[in-house]
């Protein structure tokens, strides 16, 4: 009769949670990206339709999601994913606010987070691309770190 001793080992493996993503946030800082569909002049009538139908707003915060990780859906075909705070996500992951589970709000590039919130590559009408702490426990929905998810 022969023996076999089978020595095993517990491999520890990290999760790291990652939707879309992207590469280089930092390209973009100081810019007010816009989601132009294809490099069009818009007249006015155009420019309405691509707005609010394509989603293409300069300077808004899914403009700048949507061209830093080449993402083309709706937001209303974006899916809340995992919850931000705890998780452990990949720098350059794009994440939002899903209240009552569908997008509103605000989204962002993730960096990292700590004990003080999140910290993001981000834009909105006004301000230009740039990183920022979005505090846990913030005031409003797009500038509460407890209310941002991975967007799957």
């Amino acid at each position: 009769m022969v023996s076999i001793l089978v020595q095993s080992k517990l491999i520890s493996l990290k999760l790291i949670r990652i939707g879309i993503s992207c590469r280089k946030p930092s390209q973009y800082a100081g810019q007010s990206v816009c989601d132009h569909f294809g490099k069009l002049i818009l007249t006015w009538v155009v420019r309405c339709i691509h707005e609010t139908i394509l989603g293409g707003l300069r300077g808004e915060c899914v403009s700048f999601v949507k061209i830093c990780t080449g993402d083309r859906r709706k937001t209303d075909q974006w899916r809340r994913g995992a919850k931000v705070r705890g998780s452990n996500i990949a720098s350059g992951t794009a994440i939002a606010t899903f209240p009552y589970g569908k997008y509103k709000g605000h989204a962002a590039i993730y960096i990292s987070q700590d004990r003080s919130g999140i910290q993001v590559w981000d834009q909105w009408k006004g301000h230009s691309v740039s990183q920022r702490t979005i505090r846990w426990n913030g005031s409003g929905l797009s500038n509460n770190g407890d209310s941002f998810y991975v967007i799957d």
